[in-house]
């Protein structure tokens, strides 16, 4: 059987992650194989698959009726309230709402509640004929968004608070230079 480990499994996090996932196969009760996959959606899609954590939009549209929710993870981490999170929105530098307009954003994935439609919820009562930024990059991953606009590439991007929380803990570097 497999268990894929959480989307948060940072290397700055490997024991936590080991030892949460030996605690998962001990309670279901069965031998697992654990998976580090570079793309999630193949493994959810997988027949093996036993035990995984998936992206909210996927888990409702993808894969409706082929994954089970098991349980919902309470974070202890600013922007989440027991199974509800947010994300904050990060930009190259403080501008009034509109001025955005014509901005590029960067949305870690198209399916994501967090990257993508926490951005376009945030911007949308700006928008003028459902347009609003001049183009979205695909960036691959929340901390891949955060890169791509302390490289210029983009302007604006939502990141998961489960991310900042890590980020500013581990990594804060990815924050330079950025406003939230």
């Amino acid at each position: 059987m497999l268990l894929t480990l959480p989307m948060y499994d940072y290397p700055e996090l490997s024991n936590a992650t080991e030892a949460w996932a030996a605690e998962v196969a001990r309670f279901a009760k069965c031998e697992v194989r654990i998976s580090r996959p570079a793309d999630y959606v193949t493994d959810w899609g997988r027949d093996d698959l036993v035990f995984s954590q998936t992206c909210g939009y996927p888990f409702t549209h993808e894969f409706r009726g082929s994954l089970g929710l098991v349980g919902t993870p309470h974070f202890g981490v600013a922007g989440c309230e027991g199974f509800r999170y947010s994300s904050m929105i990060f930009a190259r530098e403080i501008r009034p709402l509109n001025e955005y307009r014509g901005a590029v954003a960067a949305v870690n994935t198209p399916d994501s509640m967090s990257g993508m439609l926490a951005l376009k919820s945030f911007f949308i009562s700006s928008a003028q004929e459902g347009r609003f930024f001049s183009k979205a990059i695909l960036s691959g991953g929340h901390l891949m968004s955060l890169q791509a606009l302390q490289r210029g590439d983009a302007d604006v991007c939502a990141i998961d608070a489960v991310c900042v929380a890590y980020v500013r803990r581990y990594r804060p570097q990815l924050l330079d230079g950025l406003y939230e």
